[in-house]
């Protein structure tokens, strides 16, 4: 057993021998193929060298025209921006040319109506008035001399060629009168050879009745805050409207007195606020009549409208009965504000000291220059509110001020 033991690890030996001889033998060819694979490895890696940094190349250049292509198109933007722009100013300027060449023309064709009244006539809910009513219309000068006499169709009407003296009797009273309305009118109006005289006048009928569709509660608080506001002091809003709209229902014409009184007094500017802003509350018994409202206001506005009649707007007016101060609009012709405090009747309402004040309008200022109406009273023998809203909105036209619109329209 040993015996074939010793002769197979012989034979076994020489088999070893002659594979390491083979070996030795294929040494040389697979050193060849390995280097020839790692030349075509770096030949590969080269190439892929290569190609990269042609990829680079490629893709640094593409950037470069995409950037220089952006600043291109900002150009182009900027450029296109700047042609609008002077577009829109081309446009701007053509249409300010056209409108100054209308003008002109307006203008030439004013001239060669000189001396004239330029009549526009408006009904009780500040509208034109319709063309269907005839207008008579009368034009009397300076010595009450009548210039024309004549029906027309509004509510534009422009009197051409008046005559013209060059002294007071170029101060024209215009009247218009019409079936069922009322007679309004105003003196005086200045003509002249240089510009055209314009007068705005308003129409009510006779039988005319309050119309309150923009006095709503809810549209109230809504539109004019600030009024809801001192209507609702002291109640619920339930207990506000409910007082509010029996005001409405039951009083129509002392209704009508609160929103004259207080638009205007929202259209008195005064250093710091408007009048209105200064009112907390008004006084909701049988002193809120047909002409006149009482309330309590912050004392301060005693102050604003002292100051206002350094201003010009306002004068001191005589007292009446317990008033410790009168102020008096004089800014308008006519239906100027006036308001009275009662010193002696303070009183704290939100944290502020608060003092009692009065507020009514009139009808005119004087008799120099006012609207020319049939002014009425009332059945108690108050001011008719329905004269003083068309005193107040043609003054207030005459003089260019805002225009006059309480919550409610005549008709």
């Amino acid at each position: 057993m040993a015996i074939l033991l010793v002769a197979f690890g012989f034979f076994g030996y020489e088999k070893l021998t002659d594979l390491g001889k083979l070996v030795d033998l294929a040494k040389p060819d697979i050193n060849r193929q390995l280097q020839g694979a790692k030349d075509a490895a770096n030949q590969v890696r080269a190439q892929t060298d290569t190609l990269t940094r042609d990829v680079r190349t490629i893709r640094d250049q593409e950037a470069s025209e995409a950037i220089k292509l952006k600043r291109e198109n900002t150009d182009l933007e900027a450029t296109y921006e700047r042609l609008r722009s002077q577009a829109g100013q081309y446009a701007t300027l053509t249409a300010k040319l056209n409108d100054l060449t209308k003008q002109t023309r307006a203008l030439e064709t004013t001239v060669t109506l000189l001396p004239a009244i330029e009549l526009h006539v408006f009904d009780g809910r500040r509208e034109p008035i319709s063309q269907q009513v005839d207008l008579l219309v009368r034009l009397i000068n300076g010595d009450s001399s009548q210039v024309s006499a004549s029906i027309h169709k509004g509510p534009s009407i422009t009197f051409a060629h008046l005559p013209f003296a060059d002294n007071l009797r170029d101060n024209y009273s215009v009247v218009v009168s019409s079936n069922a309305y009322r007679n309004v009118g105003y003196f005086p109006v200045q003509v002249s050879k240089k510009v055209l005289s314009r007068v705005d006048l308003m129409l009510i009928r006779k039988d005319a009745k309050f119309n309150f569709h923009d006095a709503d509660w809810d549209l109230m608080k809504r539109t004019n805050p600030r009024l809801a506001q001192i209507l609702a002091y002291g109640a619920s809003d339930d207990a506000a409207r409910q007082r509010y709209e029996t005001l409405i229902a039951s009083k129509p014409q002392a209704a009508a007195s609160m929103f004259n009184i207080t638009t205007a007094m929202a259209q008195v500017y005064l250093p710091q606020a408007t009048a209105i802003d200064y009112i907390k509350e008004f006084m909701w018994d049988d002193s809120l009549s047909n002409d006149r409202l009482f309330g309590y206001a912050n004392k301060i506005l005693i102050n604003e409208l002292q100051l206002a009649v350094t201003h010009g707007q306002f004068a001191i007016a005589q007292e009446v009965g317990a008033a410790t101060r009168s102020f008096r609009q004089v800014q308008l012709g006519e239906a100027n504000l006036q308001l009275s405090f009662y010193e002696a009747d303070i009183r704290t309402i939100s944290g502020v000291e608060c003092v009692k004040f009065e507020a009514d309008m009139d009808y005119h200022k004087d008799v120099a220059a006012h609207v020319l109406l049939e002014v009425q009273t009332t059945a108690t023998g108050l001011v008719d509110p329905m004269s003083v809203y068309v005193l107040r909105w043609t003054a207030g036209r005459r003089a260019g001020t805002p225009e006059f619109n309480p919550p409610y329209s005549i008709e």
